[in-house]
């Protein structure tokens, strides 16, 4: 359970089992509860009651704060940013002050506890954030394959398609934010980046096809006699016979 949304509900608990127990008491008779160690239990139970009712209120007022100090401005980030300052790879960057957020609300909600205005706001677009954040997730780990996996020779074979990727990614880096309509971006840049991630894997395939069938091919053409030096006919002799 979301640390808010729990710490409510738990004083709930607590208050759903407290007060009906006390109540039971104040029904039983006039004499009991004119009694004075019956007032001193009230005073108690009034008390314990406060504090707990204060201890939600408190909670709720915490998790208002937050949303709106620590969540709203975070939907202004970027899409995509660099893993580290050497730029060669990327992660989504989805804060994780939403994801706290976004569970937090889903607990408010099944346990019917006041939801704040703004925090909902953001939580009836959570299949919107969750769509997005898989896909922004996949073309990530494309990209960052073909980053580490893409050889500094092989790299030229498809630099033209490479520039288009990285062009198509572009507005996710620097302008993009997660208040905008991404849905054009989204479906440009993966496709782009899965024509670059399958061209790479099929380079990467033909090479090991390559490699295996000249590992099969690869035949003693003249075993070499130690004590003496071959002759350039006898070389020639061997060679013509083998191919």
């Amino acid at each position: 359970m979301a640390v808010s949304s729990g710490t409510i509900r738990w004083a709930q608990s607590i208050l759903d089992r407290f007060v009906p127990k006390f109540r039971q008491y104040q029904v039983l008779s006039d004499t009991l509860c004119k009694s004075e160690e019956y007032q001193e239990v009230e005073k108690l139970y009034t008390a314990i009651k406060k504090k707990i009712e204060d201890y939600q209120k408190d909670a709720q007022k915490n998790f208002e704060s937050f949303v709106k100090e620590e969540c709203t401005d975070k939907l202004q980030l970027k899409l995509l940013k660099y893993k580290d300052e050497n730029q060669d790879s990327l992660i989504v960057n989805f804060h994780p002050n939403l994801v706290r957020l976004l569970k937090e609300v889903k607990y408010f909600k099944q346990y019917e506890l006041t939801v704040p205005d703004e925090s909902l706001k953001i939580y009836n677009k959570t299949d919107h954030y969750r769509e997005h954040v898989w896909t922004l997730d996949e073309i990530v780990f494309m990209y960052n394959r073909i980053q580490r996996e893409l050889h500094k020779v092989e790299r030229p074979l498809i630099l033209s398609q490479i520039i288009k990727m990285d062009q198509d990614l572009e507005p996710g880096i620097n302008s993009l934010t997660w208040e905008n309509d991404i849905s054009a971006f989204l479906k440009s840049s993966k496709t782009k980046v899965d024509k670059v991630y399958k061209t790479m894997l099929t380079m990467k395939h033909n090479l090991e096809s390559i490699t295996e069938r000249l590992k099969s091919k690869r035949v003693i053409i003249y075993e070499r006699n130690k004590t003496k030096t071959i002759r350039y006919e006898e070389l020639q002799q061997a060679i013509d016979t083998q191919y």
